[in-house]
């Protein structure tokens, strides 16, 4: 949205958060609820749009709990959270989109057993992961070793 103001969110203490949109460089002004309502609604893209993902390489596991895409070195990866449905042997592991848009594991990049429920940002250009160690074990259930 070129040239608009940028979005004011009231906090529960009457504080204000600006976020402001691309090329916004101006003060942040006081917008009614409504005008709030309606510039969120029109945003690119639009909050009740999505994407199905495909991914594949995984035998019969499942994929989730994935990050936003991020880029290295030139390439689009996500990490994500990969088991089967019985088990709370999880890993993390990273996913690169191939040529079909099927998100297939990177195979030289590391994957992190008892990794569970990935994240990833970036601080001062070096990318950093986090997540949940899951080494305990469930009465009836398997665990990572």
């Amino acid at each position: 949205m070129e040239g608009d103001v940028g979005v004011i969110l009231r906090h529960k203490k009457n504080k204000e958060v600006r976020i402001a949109t691309k090329g916004d460089h101006r003060p942040a002004r006081r917008n009614s609820d409504k005008k709030l309502l309606a510039v969120f609604r029109k945003r690119d893209p639009a909050p009740d749009q999505g994407e199905l993902l495909h991914f594949g390489g995984v035998g019969d596991r499942d994929v989730y709990n994935i990050t936003a895409p991020f880029s290295l070195d030139g390439r689009t990866f996500i990490a994500g959270r990969v088991e089967t449905r019985d088990t709370e042997s999880a890993e993390t592991v990273f996913f690169a989109r191939q040529a079909n848009g099927i998100w297939r594991p990177h195979l030289s990049a590391p994957t992190f057993a008892k990794l569970q429920d990935p994240c990833i940002t970036s601080i001062s250009g070096e990318l950093v992961i986090g997540g949940i160690e899951f080494p305990i074990e469930l009465p009836g259930r398997d665990a990572p070793d």
